[in-house]
Formats: C-alpha cells, structure tokens, sequence
C-alpha cells in the first residue's frame, strides 16, 4: 500500500511541503535532466504525523519549467491522481477530495509531476488504483 503524502498544515500557496514531487522537466535555467520540487497545499484540520495531508485539488510547491524560454517560467499543478475511496474534507464543491499518496500525480492525467517521496514511514492509504 502507498504511504500517505502531507503538506505544511496549511491550504496556502506557495508554502513548500516536507514530501517529494518529481516533475520530471529540467529546471528553465538547464542544468539537471530532472528537477524534484515537493508537496504544498494540505489540510488545514487532518494530519499525519504532524503534517496535513494533501488532497486531490491541492497545488504542489511553485516551480520553474522550462516549457517556453522565457526564464523564469513559473507554474503549479493541481494533485489529479488520488485515493478513490479515502476522502479528506469533502464538501459540496469539491466531493471527490482523494488523499494524496506516493505514486499519485500533479497535472493532466499521466502527467509527469509525480509524488515519488515521503519521510514519514507509518501511515498508508489503500492499494494503488482504489
């Protein structure tokens, strides 16, 4: 089972997390073949392990890409990719809160910003693709 991704106790952006996000772009300046920015936007009022967990709709951690060449190139993807069956702070507006978790992504469906880390080692969410 995928271990459960936090945030900082926050639902502000721009506000980096403690968990890893792999965008699998370089960043816009060149340099790596793969740049890592991290978790952002959480729960305000459900937590593991002290940090908040990101849900399905949270932005990731504002970074640079270098998809135009205009540096610096800025952006934030939206958590698409969460548990089906574990909701976090569901309401009206958004009924489909998914937690997030290791292996679920950021961005159009299949897109390469993918959460690929976690620090904390207890506390998981069921199997991949439920």
């Amino acid at each position: 089972m995928p271990l459960i991704a936090r945030g900082f106790n926050t639902e502000e952006e721009g506000v980096c997390g403690p968990d890893t996000v792999t965008t699998y772009h370089p960043p816009c300046d060149g340099g790596e073949d793969v740049m890592d920015t991290s978790t952002s936007m959480c729960s305000s009022s459900v937590f593991v392990n002290g940090y908040g967990v990101v849900r399905k709709g949270d932005l990731n951690c504002l970074h640079d890409t270098p998809i135009t060449s205009e540096c610096p190139n800025l952006h934030q993807l939206e958590l698409d990719m969460g548990s089906s069956s574990v909701f976090v702070n569901a309401s009206e507006d958004k009924p489909n809160r998914g937690i997030g978790r290791v292996g679920d992504w950021y961005g159009i469906t299949g897109a390469a910003e993918t959460i690929t880390g976690t620090v904390q080692t207890t506390c998981y969410a069921n199997r991949k693709n439920n």
